[in-house]
């Protein structure tokens, strides 16, 4: 495992850790312990579980961020491909494994009483001219924050149509 993290630092770009961080991390540590995928989702929805008995009035939000990866911007950075084929891991398994746990957070979401906000469709769905990630470590440019907040902003908008609120409260 920690040679793998190792082999995915790319020192072509500003953060050469930045595919670890961000989308390998995971990837690499459920493919060499794959039972801890398990574990980490069961955490996850005692999390959400405990925040949301914690707070039974409120409106409880996950809005998920994916990552490059996921997104899908094309051309693909030679950047990423450079980083996946030193590790024998390929791009649609990557985003098969990641979109697994998309999906799992979206049900666990669900499941527990908070409203999820897909930020992944409203992503995929840019057909502007400009990047949505940085090339630098690979966190969001202006253009996808700007979907994001919109996304966010009508997810909770339609939540609320048709109820009255009081400060914080809500039937979430």
């Amino acid at each position: 495992y920690m040679n793998d993290l190792r082999k995915s630092a790319e020192p072509s770009i500003g953060y050469p850790q930045a595919f670890t961080a961000q989308i390998l991390n995971q990837q690499l540590f459920f493919r060499r312990f794959p039972k801890s995928k398990e574990e980490s989702l069961r955490q996850v929805r005692a999390l959400l579980q405990i925040a949301r008995h914690e707070n039974p009035g409120l409106l409880l939000v996950v809005s998920a961020l994916p990552s490059y990866q996921l997104v899908g911007e094309q051309p693909v950075d030679g950047a990423l491909l450079r980083v996946l084929q030193r590790l024998s891991i390929t791009q649609p398994e990557g985003v098969r494994q990641e979109q697994e746990l998309y999906d799992a957070l979206r049900h666990l979401a669900g499941e527990t009483g908070w409203l999820f906000v897909d930020n992944l469709s409203a992503l995929r769905k840019h057909r502007g001219s400009g990047r949505l990630y940085n090339d630098f470590d690979y966190h969001f440019l202006p253009e996808a924050s700007k979907i994001i907040g919109r996304e966010e902003a009508q997810r909770i908008m339609e939540s609320m149509q048709g109820e009255t609120f009081l400060a914080g409260n809500s039937r979430h």
